[in-house]
């Protein structure tokens, strides 16, 4: 994703609407087609709480203390 210009809202939407084993295919899908993992791709194109909520949304486990 990196150079091209990330459109936030595009990328809510997509890791709002997908349930959770939506969200895993896409997730394979999307590291067989970049050769890089979607919460690495979402960590590197966000920042903040929408980073947070993303990679979360995305399967990544986080520790209170990241709170």
């Amino acid at each position: 994703m990196k150079g091209l210009g990330t459109q936030d809202h595009v990328i809510n939407r997509i890791v709002a609407i997908h349930c959770e084993d939506d969200l895993k295919e896409i997730a394979t899908a999307f590291q067989l087609n970049t050769a890089n993992s979607l919460i690495k791709a979402l960590e590197d194109e966000t920042t903040g709480h929408q980073e947070m909520l993303l990679t979360c949304l995305a399967g990544k486990h986080i520790q209170k203390e990241e709170f």
